[in-house]
């Protein structure tokens, strides 16, 4: 686990956890809205994290990539108090029904959402237009010693249909990609995840 909160340049925050199951590391997102801070795939914190967070300014609302991300979410919504936002598509996999159904292109706390149909269930992206910054959760990864790479075939429920929804996050003005498996590109995103969506 990152023993503190990561500050990146676009002006975001990072903290990972490794997952004993999976061994992949799992990356959580979080970012100001004025005095409030946003979550993304919360995953575990330990309390040094938490501690940074709650020193940024009031946690007010955690938002799910997918069904799969819901990791600790529930959690943090009962502790702080705090709405849980998620793709109606990603409700069937999430343990507890999210206090917001997000629609795409619906702006909340400064994220569009995106849907990313084909990959895991409620696949979304969001689209920080502020710094120029997308966030995603399983659809493009960014693994360590790997290059940037789409979600296996074997994990989506239309590869095809997956690669035809990135292709809209080109259409946006961003810089910075930000990942639920991986760590942040903070420079030239939008060239890398073209080449990526070029790639036979």
């Amino acid at each position: 686990m990152t023993a503190t909160l990561q500050r990146h340049a676009n002006g975001h925050y990072t903290w990972s956890q490794c997952d004993a199951e999976s061994k992949v590391e799992l990356f959580s997102t979080a970012f100001l809205y004025g005095d409030q801070v946003v979550l993304i795939d919360p995953c575990e914190t330990s309390p040094q994290v938490e501690s940074e967070l709650t020193k940024l300014g009031r946690l007010s609302i955690i938002f799910l990539t997918s069904g799969n991300h819901e990791r600790t979410s529930s959690l943090l919504r009962k502790k702080w108090g705090i709405p849980v936002a998620a793709s109606a598509n990603a409700v069937p996999e999430i343990s507890q029904k999210p206090d917001i159904i997000l629609e795409e292109d619906q702006t909340i706390h400064d994220l569009t959402p995106i849907d990313l149909s084909g990959g895991a269930a409620g696949e979304t992206a969001f689209f920080h237009p502020r710094s120029k910054t997308i966030i995603l959760g399983d659809a493009v990864i960014h693994l360590p010693k790997y290059p940037l790479m789409i979600l296996p075939e074997k994990y989506c429920t239309n590869p095809a249909g997956l690669k035809n929804s990135l292709q809209k996050l080109l259409q946006l003005d961003f810089e910075h990609l930000m990942f639920a498996h991986g760590n942040p590109i903070l420079s030239t995103g939008k060239k890398q995840l073209a080449q990526l969506l070029q790639t036979p």
